[in-house]
């Protein structure tokens, strides 16, 4: 078994508290149908943890991509020692970020480290924006962030790193895709992606037809400014998909397996190697790699998943497999 790709949590620690983000709702909570040991976080790795041994793991281990996430990475004071290190590694690497703490210098330090993509979260217009986060300075200071970012890669020679807008819809924002697209136009930002929100349970009313409507907008426009969009996991969603996928009730629907886990793999901030759901599968900073992607632990969970059991979390994950619906 070969893993591609590593989505490595740095911390869990944010500016922010948004009610619908995947850290703070406990929507990986282990699920007691597997009898498999839960990750605890309570202390974050090192810098000396991540540069001397988690990285050079993953490069031995032939993985392709490190994606950095949170909480908030950019929290971290120790974040440009963390992409000059990826830079030198010759790995591809990629973050997502709220960019609330993007300075000029660590723009400039994401850029010249050769980042391949930086993850832009922008959920709505600078109203909707706020609301959603929780803060009233969230979108000018993100866009902000995205300023010092795009004139770093334009003052680059030799930057080839995509700057994209990720967007969550979700109850509150279904009208915003084409404010989105407009946004990025705006500052030069040649992609988009519309994440469909993932949550156990929906307890807000989802208006499926004006979020259809927007979408189906927003793709047009995208058209004409020449931007790349995507939505996921439903790349083409109808009104009675929405309103399936944003139902009280979780339906078996879209489930259709899961290839995430063949090729991905989750590290927590406290060097803990999850597979999606927080079960431990052994400790980075204990056991080799290796030794943990063919352990016990890791083989009951693949099988288990492999054998269409989809767990709650499955039902609602932006990683599944849909059939393109």
């Amino acid at each position: 078994m070969s893993i591609s790709h590593v989505l490595l949590f740095l911390t869990y620690r944010c500016n922010l508290r948004c009610s619908f983000c995947l850290s703070f709702n406990n929507y990986w909570k282990p699920e007691p149908i597997l009898n498999l040991p839960g990750a605890k976080v309570e202390n974050e790795m090192t810098t000396s943890d991540i540069v001397e041994r988690v990285i050079p793991q993953c490069v031995e281990n032939n993985v392709e991509v490190i994606a950095l996430s949170g909480g908030e990475i950019l929290i971290r004071p120790d974040i440009n020692i963390i992409f000059r290190e990826l830079g030198k590694a010759k790995i591809h690497w990629c973050f997502d970020s709220n960019l609330m703490f993007c300075t000029k210098s660590i723009a400039q330090e994401a850029i010249n480290a050769s980042c391949d993509a930086v993850f832009v979260s922008i959920d709505g217009t600078r109203e909707i924006h706020n609301k959603l986060r929780g803060n009233k300075n969230a979108f000018d200071k993100c866009i902000e962030g995205l300023n010092y970012l795009t004139q770093a890669k334009s003052e680059s020679i030799t930057s080839n790193t995509s700057i994209i807008i990720n967007c969550v819809i979700q109850p509150g924002n279904e009208q915003v895709p084409p404010d989105i697209i407009k946004l990025a136009n705006e500052y030069k930002v040649k992609e988009v992606s519309f994440q469909l929100l993932s949550e156990q349970n929906y307890s807000h009313e989802f208006l499926s037809e004006k979020a259809f409507l927007a979408i189906r907008e927003a793709k047009q426009l995208a058209s004409v400014y020449e931007i790349n969009v995507s939505v996921y996991p439903l790349s083409n969603p109808t009104i009675d998909n929405l309103s399936d996928w944003f139902s009280q009730t979780k339906l078996n629907k879209f489930f259709k397996g899961c290839d995430y886990i063949n090729n991905n793999l989750r590290i927590d901030p406290q060097g803990n190697v999850i597979p999606c759901v927080e079960y431990s599968m052994g400790n980075i900073l204990e056991n080799s790699l290796s030794d943990i992607l063919h352990g016990r632990n890791y083989n009951k969970f693949r099988n288990y998943i492999q054998d269409i059991n989809p767990l709650d979390a499955c039902l609602r994950c932006c990683n599944m497999k849909t059939n393109n619906l």
